[in-house]
Formats: structure tokens, sequence, C-alpha cells
């Protein structure tokens, strides 16, 4: 049992960094990696769980879409908006037909997963927040 919780930690710290790559490489999916993050710190590193959970950035949403599987408009527009633009980037870039059509399959596919999301609506977002606060409250001690 000893050996689990470095393995988790580590676990944890890869799919956070592959996440955080996700941001900027649109072939990469941030939420799934950042979900797998939490799940392994959570059982591996509480002091990291807890960073990443409270964190400024990342902690509400990982939150919102972990308990509700729903994502705010702003964050499915800015998802979109920057999944295509990373895409068009890349198919204008690679000389490789095969490669763009996938990559424009993949994207596609992404998108009708995002837009498919439940859409938190401003009274839902504001119910969100609180339930985040109550969570971190509760799970950590601390006020949001």
């Amino acid at each position: 049992m000893i050996i689990v919780r470095p393995i988790f930690t580590v676990l944890g710290l890869i799919f956070f960094g592959l996440g955080f790559v996700g941001m900027f490489l649109p072939i990469l999916p941030t939420v799934p990696f950042w979900l797998l993050s939490a799940a392994c710190l959570m059982r591996g590193s509480a002091r990291l769980y807890e960073w990443l959970m409270t964190h400024p950035q990342y902690g509400e949403y990982i939150y919102q879409y972990r308990e509700a599987k729903a994502i705010s408009t702003g964050t499915k527009v800015i998802a979109i908006g920057t999944l295509w633009a990373g895409i068009i980037l890349s198919i204008w870039v690679l000389p490789v037909m095969a490669v763009k059509i996938f990559l424009a399959g993949i994207a596609t596919a992404v998108t009708v997963y995002l837009a498919s999301l439940t859409t938190l609506q401003p009274g839902d977002l504001t119910e969100a927040r609180s339930s985040y606060a109550d969570f971190i409250h509760t799970e950590f001690g601390r006020k949001v």
C-alpha cells in the first residue's frame, strides 16, 4: 500500500501536465486529463489534490464538470473557439491530407461532445459556485 500513493501522485501530475498541454494542442483534451488528475491526486496526495481543487483557474471547472457534467456558455465558446483555431492552424501548416482529415474529424467530434454537454444557466452557475464553495469549505476547511 505504501507504493500505491506515490504512483497515484505521479499519475496525477502526469495527467495534469497532459491537460495543461491540451490547452494549447487541440488534439489533447484538457478536462478528461484534469478529471483523471483529480481522481489520482485524491488517492495519492491530499496536498496536491487540495491545490488542484482550490486552484482559482481550474478547481471550479473541474468540480462543475465532475458533479454536474455541465459547463458554462462562456467555457463552451472558449473551448470550441480555441479548438478550431488550433485545428485550422494545424490543417494549414500540415502537408499530409490524411492528417488534415483526421484532425478535422477529431475537432468535429469534440465540438459535438462539448455542444451536447448541459449548459449552466446564470442561476445554475450561481448555485454551482455556491455548491463549489460548500465543497471546498467542507472538504478542506477553506473559504473560496
